[in-house]
């Protein structure tokens, strides 16, 4: 669970590339001072595939998740069937599906997200992962013997597969680096109007992951358009209210972005110098996962 907690920080924000239009300001990193738009956007993908090589790619982040899936469902079925059943387990979903990267999470690092694109992560990632495969529980002649045996075969404890052994402390040291940024004087200031410029254009919300549970939260029970079809009038006004709320919170995050960007840059050095063997290691065993996991035909060929 504790690695999931720590995933669901390194999973969404994309640090885009934005001019920079706010004050200027000037930090040492490497000798070079961090001032010009060219600069902050160095930066920033600096950080984003920091990120991206910790928490793993879509293609690593599935190969977890179907070893997950057999951690768990495999033992079951051995069990099921000591004691004479047939077990079909639930088809494998893949939570990134759909996906060609994943960048940093709603986290303590907010300010760090992205400017200027088109959504948040809420409509958008729905549409990308699409409906999930439909289930098809077990219907076993003798359905009282049948829970009774599963009832004992179901697992007290699983261990926790789906992430490699050197992500849960890099990715802890990951987030306390972006996450000091917010308690920075400079960006404090440089985000102190951002709740009063957001609460104008029809969101009152105090920070970015607010504004991604408003959206959220709006969203009812609109569902997205299967393939190839056009979206309903509810998916689509939620659509352009969460194109609405991403074109309002770059416009007001921009100065904290950039202060942000400014005070990581230091942090963000020492953080590869000094990381440099265990992000080795966090790779290699990323790899090492999408091996295993090639051998189960959930784990899509490419």
């Amino acid at each position: 669970m504790r690695r999931r907690l720590l995933a669901g920080a390194l999973t969404v924000l994309l640090l885009g590339v934005a001019a920079c239009a706010g004050p200027a300001g000037s930090t040492a990193t490497g000798g070079a001072r961090v001032e010009a738009a060219r600069d902050l956007a160095a930066v920033a993908e600096r950080l984003d595939l920091l990120s991206q090589r910790i928490g793993g790619t879509p293609r690593q982040r599935t190969a977890g998740e179907v070893l997950q899936y057999h951690a768990y469902q495999d033992p079951v079925r051995r069990c099921m069937a000591a004691a004479g059943h047939r077990y079909e387990p639930p088809p494998f979903v893949d939570p990134y599906r759909g996906r060609t990267v994943i960048h940093m999470g709603l986290g303590t690092g907010w300010w760090l997200a992205p400017l200027g694109g088109e959504r948040l992560g809420v409509t958008d990632t729905a549409e990308l992962a699409g409906p999930d495969p439909e289930q098809r529980p077990s219907a076993p002649a003798d359905q009282e013997s049948f829970q009774s045996a599963l009832s004992g075969c179901i697992p007290v404890a699983t261990p926790e597969v789906n992430f490699p052994p050197a992500y849960g402390p890099l990715a802890e040291r990951f987030d306390r680096m972006v996450g000091s940024v917010s308690h920075d004087r400079r960006v404090r200031a440089a985000g102190a109007g951002y709740p009063d410029c957001m609460a104008r254009g029809g969101f009152p919300v105090g920070n970015q992951p607010e504004l991604f549970e408003l959206i959220s939260g709006r969203r009812g029970d609109a569902r997205p358009p299967a393939p190839g079809t056009p979206p309903d009038a509810r998916w689509a006004a939620l659509v352009a209210e969460e194109r609405a709320a991403a074109r309002r919170d770059a416009e007001c995050r921009r100065p904290a972005w950039q202060a942000a960007l400014r005070a990581v840059a230091p942090e963000l050095a020492e953080f590869e110098r000094s990381r440099r063997d265990d992000l080795e290691a966090v790779g290699r065993q990323w790899d090492e996962m999408v091996r295993q996991a090639a051998a189960h035909p959930e784990f899509p060929a490419g």
